[in-house]
């Protein structure tokens, strides 16, 4: 696993390292660690590095912060597989971070308890990651990870899927299966004829959520309530 640490606190540092070793060494992971003081080397870096699979960012950096660094993360790099964890002394950035769409927020001081269980989200997040679905496409069954799926819909008896590389693939079922097959709290039901992956919300509205592709797909009325409690879940952490 490689991870990342970016705080321009010598101390912090210090301490994420210690805390990320710990859990490794008592959980038999194996995990590179690279620190950085500031955002403009850590965005230079990942230029050219694409296999950071965590990121401990703190918010308040000089120069470039970290919700600009999120921002460079996810649209100019165009990186979704790094997971970002923020790390702030201050909690109202909630709406600011989920464009950048963060796993995890924690406030300082840090604590050994509070990054213990950041990993441990993050190991049964990577099982889930690997978890994978088997449609039928043209007489021909078809194998995809449940992680690069953006959305389905679903018209008539036909189901269409959107995925996160921007293809598209149409297969006869009904949507009602396929949430059940996948059980999957990675995906939010939002109207009778969508079903979202919620890692891939740019943002949203009462009614509407739009997509990191542009799609804007509508909340219907019932789900409401449901899916505005989730996102602000997520916006949390």
């Amino acid at each position: 696993m490689q991870v990342i640490i970016c705080d321009d606190e010598f101390s912090t540092c210090v301490q994420l390292e210690n805390y990320i070793e710990k859990y490794s060494q008592e959980h038999f992971i194996k995990a590179d660690i690279d620190v950085f003081y500031d955002g403009e080397s850590l965005c230079e870096y990942l230029k050219s590095s694409s296999s950071v699979d965590l990121l401990f960012l703190d918010i308040e950096l000089p120069k470039c912060n970290g919700v600009e660094v999120g921002k460079y993360i996810r649209e100019k790099l165009e990186n979704e597989e790094t997971e970002i964890i923020y790390i702030s002394s201050k909690t109202n950035y909630a709406m600011k971070l989920f464009q950048c769409r963060p796993m995890d927020f924690l406030v300082k001081p840090i604590t050994f308890p509070m990054v213990e269980r950041t990993l441990g989200i993050v190991m049964k997040r990577e099982l889930v990651n690997r978890k994978k679905i088997t449609v039928k496409i043209d007489r021909e069954n078809r194998v995809f990870f449940i992680k690069d799926i953006l959305y389905f819909r679903s018209e008539n008896k036909t189901v269409y899927m959107v995925m996160q590389s921007g293809e598209k693939f149409k297969f006869s079922a009904k949507l009602d299966d396929i949430e059940s097959e996948i059980s999957n709290k990675m995906f939010l039901r939002i109207h009778k004829s969508y079903l979202i992956n919620h890692v891939y919300v740019q943002c949203y509205g009462t009614d509407w959520v739009k997509m990191i592709n542009g799609d804007i797909v509508s909340i219907s009325k019932p789900y409401r309530g449901s899916v505005k409690q989730k996102l602000i879940q997520l916006e949390l952490g």
